[in-house]
């Protein structure tokens, strides 16, 4: 039978009274609900933590209030948390240091600012910074650098801007950003250019955060359709990930509602054309175009009756109407910036240089330099 023995001795005899045994197995903690314990983060391990989500949907500390919820000894925002700024000090009093956003709409520089020092932050779908990897955390100064790209981004939307245009500025931002990095997609195997696992393994992670496709330029399908996501919610445009297969191939991509209507898009396969201002082929487009195109998805593939796949995820059944509204979605207008449109330039010179991904990221880390 499998013991569970936490490394804080003060859980193992908290659980031992609950239980009424001296010894304890990880199918009576999966037999107990709506557990109180009185602790303090500051005693308990990680570790202890971590395996406390396996048993429970939460675990509230007994006398903390912070005005919101409290799980595992992490401090969990709505995904518009706007009442944050008066429970500041109730937060920072808290005695925890995780604190967990399933989204950064709610997030800003100012409450950054006066959160305290100590906190280690979470990020929902982030590889470096996710519920599922309390082993890495994003700092206050990554999140500082994080939230300056999403107002960099969201600065570029002019006022009173429609959906297709907050779309469309985010979707083109993050294309010409960050490029695919072959060295990220998987950590299995021998990968050019790393010798050691866990070199990979950061790797691995980096390109499917936030921090590697804002900051560092990087990303594989699942950091550029977490980012997109992300980074469409903080400006207000309902997008979610999608998980499938593109020609037997695992692969993630998103949903996004424009105008109160759900479209596939899929950055992968779109950001050389972002790069080189062509037509974009997996922009906005339906269920059925994908599908054409070799994409399979398997949330609608299970095993449901009709009905009950329209209620499991609302489907995409129509295509942008490009022809209706103009060249939109290759407007140089998108462009507003002087920076970009150089940043544009430099690229396609170094792509048509035929230089690899590691090349290409080094040029441009230094041009950038230059540019900022």
């Amino acid at each position: 039978m499998d013991e569970i023995k936490f490394e804080t001795e003060f859980l193992n005899e908290s659980f031992r009274k609950i239980l009424g045994k001296s010894i304890f197995y990880r199918k009576d903690l999966q037999n107990l609900k709506n557990i109180v314990v009185m602790a303090n983060h500051e005693k308990i391990t990680d570790n202890d933590f971590y395996l406390l989500q396996e048993f429970e949907d939460g675990i509230q500390f007994e006398g903390l209030d912070v005005g919101r919820n409290v799980r595992y000894g992490t401090i969990v925002f709505t995904e518009d948390d706007s009442d944050v700024m008066e429970d500041i000090e109730k937060i920072n009093s808290a005695p925890v240091n995780r604190l967990y956003f399933p989204s950064l709409k709610g997030l800003n520089l100012e409450m950054l600012d006066k959160l305290s020092d100590r906190f280690k932050y979470l990020v929902a779908g982030d590889a470096l910074a996710y519920k599922e990897h309390f082993y890495t955390y994003y700092t206050k100064q990554e999140m500082k650098t994080i939230l300056s790209k999403l107002e960099e981004m969201k600065n570029l939307i002019p006022e009173n801007a429609n959906d297709i245009t907050k779309f469309m500025t985010v979707y083109k931002w993050i294309g010409i950003h960050a490029i695919y990095d072959t060295k990220g997609a998987s950590i299995g195997g021998i990968t050019k250019g790393y010798s050691h696992q866990e070199e990979r393994e950061n790797w691995y992670r980096i390109t499917r955060s936030l921090l590697g496709v804002l900051e560092k330029g990087v990303a594989v399908c699942e950091g550029y359709s977490w980012s997109l996501v992300t980074c469409l919610n903080y400006i207000g445009i309902p997008a979610r990930v999608v998980v499938g297969f593109f020609k037997g191939v695992p692969h993630g991509w998103i949903h996004v509602k424009i105008d109160g209507i759900w479209y596939n898009a899929c950055l992968t396969g779109d950001y050389i054309d972002v790069i080189f201002h062509n037509p974009l082929n997996f922009c906005l487009r339906s269920d059925a175009y994908f599908k054409e195109k070799g994409f399979a998805f398997k949330k609608y593939e299970i095993d449901l009756d009709e009905k009950d796949e329209e209620n499991f995820l609302e489907k995409c059944t129509k295509d942008y109407d490009r022809d209706g509204k103009g060249n939109l979605l290759n407007d140089e207008s998108f462009f507003v910036d002087k920076y970009y449109k150089s940043l544009l330039n430099f690229y396609k010179l170094f792509l048509k240089k035929g230089l690899q991904n590691e090349e290409i990221k080094e040029d441009i880390s230094e041009e950038r330099e230059k540019r900022l």
